[in-house]
């Protein structure tokens, strides 16, 4: 993984996101088990934080990926229909 700063990591966080840190951003989702960012990549700033999301995702064998809006299909990721299926009401909370 690319070493940046916590300060670093964070400043990106704040600039592409409503979250304060990296750290929110990475553990945000373990709240709704299937929540992760969408992070536009037209930016090279919001294309390094998504890559860096994921990398710390895959290093702690979360399966959740940032979604980039890009890309041959623009369906919700597997995981995603899995934890929508096992809890259909969660959306709603």
């Amino acid at each position: 993984m690319l070493q940046l700063s916590t300060e670093a990591l964070d400043t990106l966080t704040r600039a592409a996101t409503a979250l304060n840190t990296f750290a929110e951003l990475v553990d945000a989702g373990h709240r709704k088990h299937d929540w992760f960012p969408t992070l536009t990549t037209s930016d090279p700033e919001v294309q390094l934080l998504a890559d860096l999301y994921d990398e710390w995702q895959e290093q702690h064998g979360d399966p959740r990926r940032a979604w980039r809006g890009t890309g041959p299909e623009l369906a919700v990721p597997e995981v995603i229909r899995k934890a929508r299926a096992a809890h259909p009401l969660s959306f709603f909370d």
